[in-house]
Formats: C-alpha cells, structure tokens, sequence
C-alpha cells in the first residue's frame, strides 16, 4: 500500500485508502511546480522505519532533481519546533528513511539549499542531492496534517498499543511506557477498552539487563509504568497479562535509547 500527498499549486490531494480533495491556502512560493510526498509502507506508524519520497514536476510533468541540500522538516500542529529530515536524490526525485517516536497531526514542508535556484537536471558535482550547506529556503508547505499512529500489535484478541514519553528516548532520562488496550479486536468494529488486567511491564535493556514493573491503569484500559534507562541502544519493551483461560500473554516493542552526550 502506498499514501501519497500530491498538492499542485493550492490543492492538497490526500491518498490514504481513499482519495480526497483539499483545497486551501499554501504559504510557499507559487513556481508553478507539482509537489508529491509519499509513504511507504502506507500510513505513518510510530516506531516503524518508514520511506518518504518527494517528486517535483514541472508543468509539462517533468521533473525537477537538481535542488541541492533537499530537506524535509515537520512539527507536531500547534507547536512552533521543526524537526528536519534530510533527503537524497533517488531516481526521479528525493529519497528518506525516518522513525517517528510519537504520535499525533504533524505537518510538513519541504526546504531546499537556497543556492539551489531551480531544479533541472545539472547536478554538478553532487550527484546525490545531500548538500545541505548553506541557509535553507521553502519549496512547499503541505498544509493538511498527516496522522502518525501509534505503534501496535494484536494480542489474544487484544489490540495493544505503544507509546513512549518523552518519544525521543535519551540514555539516563525517566521514561513512561504507556500502552492502550481494548478488547475484541478480531470481532468488533468499536473495541472496548480492556480493564483490570493487572499487567507486567519489562524493560530488556540493551546489555541484558531486565526491569519488571507491575503497571498503573491510569485511565480504563491504558496502563503504565516509569523507568530511569541505563543504557543506549535497542531496547525492548514487554507487556505481560493473563488472557483467556487466564493463560499469559504477551507482546513486546523495541525502542531506540540515544547515548548521554558527553560535554
């Protein structure tokens, strides 16, 4: 499955499943270009490494690989802080890998080296597109939200869903693991959340070490636990409960703790 955001001058064409058309107000520079930015897998997920790809068209359909220092920057809406995802060339147009840690709205737009004055085919020296040096300038901003869904897995007809806070996960930081679960997954098109399960929370550091907490259900079917983490790298993240015929269940994820920058 394959979304994409196509937005050609001031419409936003949003394909996720179904296709639905958007019009509004873009504050980016009207060049008369056609911009597409795409997923896939298809729909953005939290803890998943997702492939974005960005295609610029002229209006005559072709496109327009020699921007330099191509970029793709997104905020959760409401709040001011960009986060930037470089991009390089690949076939006709811009390539990413990238890990989104929380969920929620975000929005996006795509900036470019303000060097690079068009976008036609003399690559120059960089055959890449990764030069990113330099002041950055707007190419477009994609003004209709995106949803980043939170992490999830199915469970002894359980849907178990994942979050960390903070997402972005810092080695010696106190992290909550929360997790969401409703019951009737397989059988229900409005699953209930699954209360008074009194589940096990263990975090498997990445040296080994393991960590059991008994969780919190802080609100009918989310449960939590804290956890000061010790070490960087992958870390995995447990969630234990009795299922049916009060046989245990369990699924896991795997977050990704930074090192403790050293001054």
């Amino acid at each position: 499955m394959f979304a994409r955001i196509c937005v050609v001058c001031a419409s936003l064409l949003l394909v996720v499943g179904c296709v639905d058309d958007i019009t509004g107000p873009v504050d980016a520079p009207d060049d008369g270009y056609e911009y597409e930015l795409g997923v896939s897998p298809g729909g953005l997920v939290t803890l998943d490494e997702m492939t974005l790809t960005l295609h610029v068209s002229d209006d005559h359909g072709g496109a327009m690989t020699g921007f330099n220092g191509v970029q793709l920057q997104y905020r959760a809406v409401d709040t001011a802080e960009w986060s930037t995802i470089p991009m390089n060339r690949s076939g006709a147009g811009y390539e990413a890998h990238h890990t989104f840690n929380s969920s929620g709205e975000f929005e996006f737009r795509a900036m470019r080296n303000q060097e690079s004055d068009h976008g036609d085919d003399d690559h120059g020296d960089d055959d890449h597109g990764d030069d990113d040096h330099g002041p950055t300038v707007m190419m477009h901003e994609f003004h209709d939200p995106v949803h980043v869904s939170r992490a999830h897995r199915t469970a002894d007809d359980h849907r178990v869903e994942f979050e960390s806070f903070p997402g972005h996960v810092s080695q010696g930081s106190e992290v909550a693991f929360r997790f969401w679960v409703t019951e009737g997954e397989e059988h229900s098109t409005e699953p209930e959340p699954a209360t008074g399960l009194s589940p096990s929370i263990e975090c498997v550091e990445s040296t080994g070490m393991v960590h059991r907490f008994d969780a919190v259900e802080t609100s009918p079917g989310v449960y939590e636990a804290t956890h000061i983490v010790e070490q960087p790298g992958d870390t995995e993240i447990r969630f234990e409960f009795a299922g049916q015929a009060s046989n245990p269940v369990a699924t896991s994820f795997r977050i990704q703790v930074e090192a403790e920058h050293q001054d």
